[in-house]
């Protein structure tokens, strides 16, 4: 007897498992868009209710994940008032504005770096204002009055370094040596998010040298690079490569969403 022969048309029409699959996925897609838009309000409030908490580690945390101008002004409020009692916190406080460039909060950040009683925040303060205006916190450093204790020293070298200027790089490298754990921790960060990328334009950091962003530098490691500094005009690299700096970070931020929707993608796939 004689198979049947199925006729081309009918093929074609026979959805495949690949055309399951590309449905499945879509529906997954726009499941997931939903779920966005649905949960994306009380995502967003969350981290405003845990600024109001009674724990510190969860005002702490609500800092860090504020996003919204009500969450912004919420935190200046407190700065202002001088309400937030535990340093941590206002230090973390003071990093969300400068981290999210609130230029308004301009003035309140800088009278902290000079008058908020604990260095550790006055610090953080430092580097915040330059972070939110870069030109004009080089036009108010130049007339502010810092303490001369270590933290203030630190921070304004870390906010001067931020702005472009290298100056105060041999304080950082000071600090890096001398300064308690949690001013070294400072002072390493800077070098690795401040200083490095400076002498990677130029050729000039060891090819065998990976670290990451808080690890503290050897001994051997602060000399070398110190002195790789001191043959290099760090001042022109600084001029030369911040006009990139930008479009580098675009670039970075690109990438990752790019990244991160490829791995989301590549889970969803396997389960299939």
């Amino acid at each position: 007897m004689t198979r049947p022969t199925v006729k081309p048309d009918r093929i074609l029409r026979r959805p495949s498992r690949w055309w399951w699959l590309a449905g499945a996925v879509l529906l997954c897609g726009v499941a997931a868009g939903v779920a966005w838009e649905v949960l994306g309000g009380p995502k967003t409030r969350l981290p405003e209710l845990m600024l109001r908490s009674e724990d510190p580690s969860r005002r702490k945390w609500g800092a860090w994940e504020t996003t919204s101008d009500q969450g912004f002004a919420y935190i200046a409020d407190r700065l202002a008032e001088g309400s937030e009692a535990v340093a941590d916190v206002r230090e973390a406080f003071v990093y969300t504005l400068g981290q999210h460039e609130q230029a308004r909060y301009f003035d309140l950040v800088a009278d902290l770096a000079l008058a908020d009683p604990s260095g550790y925040v006055r610090q953080a303060a430092w580097l915040a204002a330059a972070r939110i205006d870069p030109h004009r916190f080089t036009a108010w450093v130049a007339a502010a009055s810092p303490g001369a204790a270590p933290w203030d020293e630190l921070g304004r070298a870390n906010g001067c370094l931020e702005a472009g200027d290298v100056s105060g790089v041999p304080v950082l490298f000071r600090w890096a040596r001398e300064g308690d754990t949690d001013q070294q921790r400072v002072a390493f960060r800077a070098l690795y998010t401040r200083l490095m990328p400076l002498l990677v334009a130029a050729g000039r950091w060891p090819a065998d040298v990976v670290l990451g962003e808080i690890e503290p530098w050897p001994a051997a490691l602060l000399d070398e690079v110190e002195r790789r500094c001191a043959t290099l005009d760090l001042q022109s690299i600084a001029d030369d490569t911040r006009p990139h700096l930008a479009a580098a970070q675009l670039v970075t931020r690109n990438t990752r969403r790019v990244t991160s929707a490829r791995e989301w993608i590549a889970t969803v796939l396997w389960w299939f």
